[in-house]
């Protein structure tokens, strides 16, 4: 027998709630985000789909829509986005699927993860998925599941010389929650020498090695990394030791990140 939930079929998209009172509830898929092909610069595509308010009682049920970040909120597809009164900003915006009682699920964007302003009728909220405006564009990149890739890398870091341990700013990725960066962590040496790059979650106390050249001619050596995590400011720690010979370059990228965006849907 199929079972349907707000006008959503079980197929292979949809899955049971686990957890919390919704506990055995289907669900459709999880929405997604986009930047929409029209108006990449301030527009994103919601993606259909279904997810469990942040208080993990109420189900929020969303069809496809387009929200435009540069203007202020309205209801509806290919209306403003920005729940938040303050002017459109260089900085983090968060979307989050919206509901109330009596009032059709939306969508918006706010400045806040856990507790953002929501239009008048609207009282529930689940977060998913983080946008990052700069340079008056929204930064364009490719979502899978938890999964959302740079369509373009960016170098965050760039050395020649020893760095002592310090914390890093990783402007790449959104701010105001921990994730996990999408890294590619290098280090060239240029003939003989022992050096080492360090790297650490921004809320530890200390860095590990990730990379370590130690050899007896020039070097180069590259890893991706995907086990570190943030603080809330985008912060990771990060030493460059240059224990004897010369350092061509020490070099972090940033290709993406990784956001539970809340756990199950």
């Amino acid at each position: 027998m199929t079972t349907s939930i707000s006008g959503l079929r079980n197929t292979s998209l949809q899955r049971r709630v686990s957890t919390g009172a919704l506990a055995g509830t289907l669900v459709a898929a999880k929405p997604t985000i986009a930047n929409n092909a029209g108006d990449a610069t301030n527009d994103i595509d919601f993606g259909a789909g279904a997810a469990i308010d942040s208080t993990g009682v109420r189900r929020l049920v969303l069809a496809a829509m387009t929200k435009q970040l540069d203007a202020a909120w309205a209801a509806g597809t290919n209306a403003g986005g920005r729940m938040s009164a303050a002017g459109i900003a260089d900085t983090t915006y968060h979307c989050h699927v919206i509901g109330g009682p009596g009032v059709p699920t939306d969508c918006g964007f706010d400045v806040s993860a856990g507790a953002p302003t929501l239009p008048t009728g609207y009282s529930w909220f689940r977060r998913i998925g983080s946008i990052i405006r700069a340079s008056n564009n929204i930064r364009t990149f490719r979502q899978l599941g938890d999964r959302f890739w740079l369509v373009s890398s960016m170098t965050e870091a760039s050395d020649t010389a020893a760095v002592a341990e310090g914390l890093l700013t990783l402007t790449a990725v959104p701010a105001g929650l921990k994730v996990r960066p999408l890294l590619t962590a290098t280090l060239s040496v240029t003939g003989a020498g022992d050096m080492l790059h360090n790297l650490g979650d921004g809320d530890a106390a200390s860095v590990f090695g990730v990379l370590r050249a130690q050899a007896a001619s020039s070097q180069f050596l590259s890893v991706p990394i995907e086990s570190l995590t943030t603080d809330t400011t985008r912060r990771i720690r990060r030493s460059v030791v240059v224990n004897s010979g010369t350092l061509a370059s020490a070099n972090l990228v940033v290709r993406g990140w990784i956001d539970d965006r809340g756990g199950p849907f």
